[in-house]
C-alpha cells in the first residue's frame, strides 16, 4: 500500500474553532458559499476544510500544493507578494464574514495531507 503526501501552503486564517458558527445550513445555501467554494484550487481565495478528514477549516489563498518541494515553491514568492496577498485576504475575509476570530492578520499556514 502506497501513501501519497501533499503539502499545502496558504496565507489566511485557521477558522477551526469557528467551524460550527460558519458552516451552517444557511451558509451552504448562500451566495457566499458559491463564491468561496473552489475545492482546493491553487491561486484562489477560498474557504475550505482540510483534505484529509475535513476537521479543520481554513480561509485563505492557496500558494501551492506541493509534492515535497517546499523550498522550491516558496522561493517563487517575493516577500512583497506575500504581504500583498495577506492584506488582500484580510480585506476579503472582512467583506464576507462579520465574526471576531481573535486575530487580525493573515498567517502563513502549512499543512500536510496523507492519502
Amino acid at each position: 500500500m502506497s501513501i501519497n503526501k501533499n503539502i499545502y501552503g496558504i496565507i489566511g486564517f485557521d477558522l477551526t474553532s469557528h467551524r460550527d458558527e460558519i458552516l451552517t445550513e444557511d451558509f451552504y445555501e448562500s451566495v457566499i458559499f458559491e463564491e468561496l467554494d473552489c475545492n482546493h484550487v491553487v491561486g484562489e481565495t477560498q474557504l475550505f476544510t482540510d483534505p484529509a478528514d475535513g476537521i479543520y477549516l481554513y480561509f485563505g489563498y492557496i500558494l501551492f500544493q506541493d509534492d515535497g518541494r517546499f523550498d522550491e515553491n516558496m522561493s517563487a514568492f517575493k516577500l512583497e507578494d506575500l504581504v500583498y496577498i495577506a492584506e488582500d485576504i484580510e480585506s476579503v475575509f472582512n467583506t464576507y464574514f462579520d465574526i471576531d476570530i481573535g486575530m487580525s492578520k493573515a498567517q502563513v499556514i502549512i499543512f500536510t495531507e496523507f492519502s
